[in-house]
């Protein structure tokens, strides 16, 4: 009973034992939001060019400068997508065009301090950052690269670590069920240093209700055969049954 992790199913075949969990990180997603602004997130925003977005690992320029992305290795499981933009494109117009392709990004029109501006995130994981590139200067207030990142990283792509027993694992969501066997568990919050203990232990109880079951049944079974046969003689004192 925890606010930081909530066991949500336990297989029959469930690994027995002790375990100490602690969250030391949840996952989260990589989010950027546009430096480019709009009064109406539905008139034409004039902007032409083509936007290219990828997924993959950032480095950061750490300890130096911390918020500037260094360098970027694609993850080349996760579908990216390159969209045109035109003219006549409102704001929510290239989100709907991102939206629209086949892909692992999402994009979001949001209403900040009377602006609209557009939030791309991704799936969780430090594996599935965005990277956003423009052959156009129009499309600037969009991009987030090595060289050119005029959008403001909101949020970075973390993976949950949480520790079993004292071993580091980490995973790309916070639906873990790939670590203790039987066992599915979602991740709440980061809580480091705090251990939340629980055993899985076999339930000697069913099985022995099952048996006494199967004893019942059988002693039922049994009479009512017994009342169904039986040894009788004929009138001429032949055993009949």
């Amino acid at each position: 009973d925890t606010t930081i992790i909530t066991a949500n199913t336990l297989a029959a075949d469930a690994q027995v034992g002790n375990y100490q969990v602690q969250v030391e990180e949840v996952a989260q997603q990589h989010s950027l939001v546009s430096s480019y602004t709009a009064s109406d997130k539905d008139a034409a925003a004039g902007l032409t060019g083509n936007l290219t977005i990828k997924l993959g690992a950032w480095t950061y320029d750490e300890p130096t400068n911390p918020l500037d992305p260094l360098s970027f290795a694609e993850n080349e499981d996760k579908t990216g997508l390159t969209i045109e933009v035109t003219a006549d494109d409102s704001l929510q117009g290239i989100a709907d065009k991102i939206n629209a392709e086949d892909s692992d990004v999402q994009a979001t029109v949001l209403l900040v301090d009377g602006s609209y501006q557009l939030m791309m995130s991704s799936a969780s994981g430090k594996n599935n950052a965005l990277e956003v590139t423009a052959d156009n200067t129009d499309l600037d207030g969009f991009q987030f690269n090595a060289t050119t990142h005029l959008v403001t990283e909101t949020q970075r792509g973390v993976d949950a670590e949480v520790k079993i027993n004292g071993l580091s694992v980490f995973r790309e969501t916070n639906e873990v069920d790939d670590v203790v066997t039987g066992l599915s568990f979602s991740l709440n919050k980061a809580s480091p240093g705090e251990k939340i203990t629980f055993s899985i232990t076999e339930d000697k109880g069913t099985a022995e209700q099952s048996v006494r079951d199967f004893v019942d049944g059988y002693n039922s079974l049994y009479e009512t055969m017994k009342s169904l046969t039986g040894v009788t003689r004929d009138e001429e004192n032949n055993l009949t049954s």
